[in-house]
């Protein structure tokens, strides 16, 4: 019996656990936070596809919203945050903020219901090129098989 009583406490505790994993991103956006979790693919994306052995996690962005401010602050990682300019913010996942100069190439930023978007004027190419966003439970999926046998 001291087995089952065992099995059934790790069980509870297991389904714990998982709730927590899948909830905390609301806990996040509750304080203005979102994470936008991205994968790298290490060849060019065939119509939008990367092969499930050529992709790779990259550092998560995380974004800090305040809509009363209209401001939108980023960092990556442990790097120093940067705070974007002239942004129209409805909430934590819908904003907009654009970058240059009425002569310029201008960059926009933006995250609508929570996708992240990004738009360069040519020549330039965006980072939504290179990154592409995916649900928090395959990003942990991948880094964690990237952690027990080593990047790809």
């Amino acid at each position: 019996m001291p087995g089952k009583k065992l099995a059934s406490w790790l069980f509870g505790a297991l389904l714990l656990a998982l709730a927590g994993f899948f909830i905390w991103p609301t806990f996040d956006r509750m304080h203005g936070e979102v994470t936008v979790y991205n994968m790298f693919c290490k060849v060019n994306r065939v119509a939008g596809e990367c092969k499930r052995d050529q992709e790779q996690t990259s550092i998560p962005p995380t974004f800090k919203v305040f809509p009363e401010q209209q401001l939108v602050i980023y960092w990556i990682g442990d790097n120093s945050p940067t705070r974007y300019s002239n942004c129209a913010v409805r909430d934590t996942i819908n904003w907009r903020c654009r970058i240059g100069a009425v002569n310029e190439a201008k960059t926009e930023y933006a995250m609508v219901d929570g996708q992240y978007i990004e738009t360069v004027d040519p020549p330039f190419l965006p980072s939504t090129n290179l990154f592409y966003q995916v649900p928090l439970w395959r990003w942990w999926y991948l880094r964690i098989i990237e952690s027990i046998f080593g990047q790809n």
